[in-house]
């Protein structure tokens, strides 16, 4: 079975494999623990990128309200 050494998944099943044929049920632990590590490292990016968005949003909202209480203010201050 061979794949190609630049897929990572499929460097990971290989080495799986390759410990197995040599008649333990074994698995190799660096290729699980990086398989690991991958999947954690893509859901933390895709919660971090959730996060920044959501502060994004929060301080375009800041904004958007800070601007009409100046404007608020200005309006005062010329009825005054």
């Amino acid at each position: 079975m061979a794949q190609s050494p630049d897929n990572e998944q499929g460097s990971m099943a290989v080495g799986i494999i390759q410990n197995n044929n040599n008649g333990n049920i074994e698995s190799d632990p660096d290729s699980l623990s990086t398989h690991s590590r991958t999947s954690y490292d893509l859901n933390y990016n895709s919660e971090e990128e959730e996060e920044k968005q959501r502060l994004i949003n929060q301080v375009l909202t800041l904004q958007k309200t800070l601007d009409d209480l100046s404007h608020r203010v200005d309006t005062v201050k010329e009825e005054n």
